[in-house]
């Protein structure tokens, strides 16, 4: 799945650079972008004031639950994905490709529970609240006022801690806990690929 991850990171960015640029991009421009991706689906809203410069902030959110296992042991889990972020891009040619950095506080957390030998046991996972990004865009003109709109980078979430949500002894748990762990911590770094449609006033 990580390798899947970065595969698709990896075509995202390709397509960001080698797009073609459309007609002259707008500046001194408002825009709000609706987008779904791997953060969910999201809302971002900015404004670039010069050829060069711009800044953006965006709202993202998502929930899901699926059955896991874990060492062995069955259990389920609940991922709630929120976020709010400011975002700084920097167009180095002056045209619809971007070179973006900024922060997000994120709220996004994995709740569940683990059961074995008739004990249950619930846990939280979750991972650094502030995350540094960066990442590249791409807004392809399809109108005068509307694009295609890509994102592709990386928040970088820290090392990610699973607690249990109450005392418990038992082994196989303790086992399941552990596993979990190591899966949530595979990676310090939360891929982004994020496409939407660009509407600017």
């Amino acid at each position: 799945m990580r390798q899947s991850r970065l595969n698709t990171i990896a075509f995202a960015v390709f397509c960001v650079v080698a797009a073609p640029t459309g007609q002259a991009a707008a500046t001194d421009a408002f825009y709000l972008t609706p987008n779904v991706g791997t953060l969910g689906a999201s809302l971002k809203g900015g404004y670039r004031w010069s050829e060069s410069m711009g800044a953006s902030g965006v709202v993202s959110g998502f929930m899901y639950s699926r059955n896991v296992t874990y060492a062995g042991v069955p259990g389920n889990a609940k991922t709630q994905l929120f976020g709010a972020g400011v975002i700084l891009d920097f167009y180095p040619l002056g045209g619809d490709f971007r070179v973006s950095g900024g922060l997000r506080y994120s709220g996004d957390k994995v709740t569940g529970t683990v059961t074995q030998a008739g004990t249950t046991v619930g846990f939280t996972a979750k991972a650094n609240s502030l995350q540094p990004y960066l990442g590249l865009g791409y807004s392809l003109p399809v109108s005068r006022n509307m694009a295609i709109d890509l994102d592709a980078g990386a928040y970088y979430i820290g090392s990610t801690a699973v607690t249990a949500d109450a005392p418990y002894n038992n082994a196989a748990i303790s086992s399941a806990l552990a596993s979990a762990s190591s899966d949530f911590n595979k990676t310090n770094f939360y891929p982004v690929v994020q496409l939407g449609l660009r509407f600017e006033f």
